[in-house]
């Protein structure tokens, strides 16, 4: 990537660019506009003004590498450059008809998705891959949502979908579907819109234990179990990061 530190030298003729922060860690996505000076870029980034700029790359591809799949055999990934510092994955053999498009980074809630938007509509990298209609809903099997290789997502309901959330950021219990109920637990799971009362229990274990088996019998592959979640916060410190992570940013304060 060649970065140019001379801000008036940013074309004004609506060009894709990537600006660089003060902070140099940070990227922006950017249309330069005839009327957008350097002052307009200040506005919108919160008072600091860009330090370099470079124009989006014609075919956004970080690298291609050879990863080892889920059945022992290996695929080869690509990995696409997003702005605000994020980067997506998907299978090699998927990455031709995607470079023919400007992808960039969406967060909705705690996740991070790539999306294009071709005349003003915005479409999301998974469902463009699955072919997923307007209907239907598509799901992360590891909840990361820039890991868009296909073993890794999949049409769902609903339902299936919910069952695959995580924690949520105000959950009390420290599991899925239990609740405390004086001195004792209650489990509960939706299924198909209806909330199902699971029972009373001891502990928020027994409760926990009484979510995974309803989660199960429910959702199949799709549930993500509370002992999963307890087995990856145990052991959080060795966890493999998804492929997403593993992209780093170059470093923009050197020279252009």
């Amino acid at each position: 990537m060649n970065w140019n530190h001379d801000i008036s030298e940013a074309p004004r003729d609506g060009t894709h660019v990537i600006l660089a922060m003060p902070n140099k860690t940070t990227l922006r996505s950017y249309w330069c506009e005839p009327k957008h000076e350097p002052a307009h870029w200040c506005m919108l980034s919160h008072k600091n003004e860009p330090v370099a700029f470079m124009l989006w790359p014609e075919h956004p591809f970080a690298e291609t590498q050879r990863q080892q799949g889920t059945d022992g055999g290996e695929i080869a990934v690509a990995y696409i450059q997003l702005d605000k510092g994020k980067v997506a994955v998907v299978d090699a053999a998927d990455a031709e008809v995607l470079s023919g498009s400007t992808w960039f980074a969406v967060e909705r809630g705690k996740t991070f998705y790539a999306a294009r938007s071709p005349l003003g509509k915005m479409e999301y990298m998974h469902r463009v891959i699955i072919g997923a209609s307007d209907d239907q809903l598509v799901d992360h099997e590891n909840r990361d949502g820039l890991d868009n290789r296909r073993a890794n997502i999949r049409i769902s309901t609903a339902g299936e979908n919910a069952a695959n959330a995580d924690l949520r950021s105000d959950n009390t219990s420290g599991f899925k579907g239990v609740y405390a109920s004086g001195n004792r637990w209650t489990a509960r799971i939706k299924v198909d819109g209806k909330k199902v009362y699971l029972g009373s229990f001891d502990t928020a274990q027994q409760a926990a234990d009484a979510y995974d088996n309803a989660a199960i019998e429910a959702f199949g592959e799709f549930a993500l179990l509370n002992r999963t979640i307890q087995a990856r916060l145990a052991n959080a410190a060795g966890v493999e990061p998804s492929p997403s992570d593993h992209f780093i940013l170059e470093d923009v304060g050197g020279g252009a």
